[in-house]
Parts: structure tokens; C-alpha cells; sequence
């Protein structure tokens, strides 16, 4: 099982699509082409960053030696970047809700959704979408 961490507006009862579950681990593309993930993201200046390391890495007279400086800074990358992707999403506002063990995104969101307490929910008529008035009922109990 992968471990996941979910993030959302605020704690309690969401929708699926309100969530976040982000893996932990490494990132195979991230390691492949650091500049192309953290773009991917939305990550403008890690994507900046990572970009201009490899432009000065590349500027180095040694091959032998930009072969290992790039392929650090690419492992390096490809264990951070999801770390990297929690704060941005932290800092866009998005709370860390739960960890969560689950085999992919989708069914660590329905995991969490599932532990969620129901006792908050708000009783709402399903005919009218609204909640029930007390003369309501009271007519559904057959108190007058």
C-alpha cells in the first residue's frame, strides 16, 4: 500500500473533488524532467529554480562532473518534489486533513471521506432542499 496525504479547504465532510491525496515516495518524472513537473504543478519558481541549476550545472568545463552534479540534483528533485507540491498546496490555503494507506489517489480520498463522522451533517427535506420547519415536523410525527 501507498500513503497519502489528503488536504483540503477546511476539516469535515467534502466532495471528492475538493480533496488532494498526494503520495509519498518518489516521483519517476520529477526525476526525469524537474523543470516540466514543477510547471506541471503550477509551481513557477521551483520550476525556475530547478531550470537555472541545470543551466549552471551545465556551464561546468567537467563532463564527468555535470553528469554527477545533474543526476544529484535530479534524485534530489525526485524525492522532494512531492514534499515540495504539499507546501505549495499549504500555502495556497489547503489544510493537511489526514494520512491515509490506500493502492491510488482516488480510493485514498474515498478512505478518508468513509472516516469522516456523519453526526454533523445537516438534515435537509429532500423535496424542498431546504431544512424542515417545526410545523413540518411536527406533521411527519402526527403532533398537531
Amino acid at each position: 500500500m501507498k500513503h497519502f496525504t489528503v488536504l483540503g479547504q477546511r476539516p469535515g465532510i467534502q466532495s471528492q473533488e475538493d480533496l488532494f491525496a498526494i503520495r509519498d515516495g518518489f516521483s519517476f518524472f520529477a526525476f526525469i524532467v524537474p523543470p516540466l513537473w514543477f510547471l506541471w504543478r503550477g509551481m513557477w519558481l521551483h520550476a525556475g529554480i530547478s531550470l537555472m541549476a541545470f543551466l549552471v550545472v551545465s556551464l561546468l568545463p567537467l563532463d564527468a562532473l555535470q553528469l554527477v552534479l545533474s543526476l544529484l540534483i535530479a534524485f534530489w528533485v525526485g524525492f522532494e518534489a512531492r514534499f515540495f507540491y504539499l507546501e505549495f498546496l499549504q500555502k495556497q490555503g489547503l489544510v493537511v486533513l489526514a494520512r491515509v494507506s490506500a493502492l491510488n489517489s482516488e480510493m485514498a480520498r474515498d478512505i478518508y471521506l468513509a472516516e469522516q463522522p456523519k453526526s454533523h451533517m445537516k438534515v435537509v427535506n429532500p423535496i424542498l432542499k431546504t431544512k424542515p420547519s417545526p410545523q413540518q415536523a411536527d406533521m411527519v410525527f402526527g403532533r398537531n
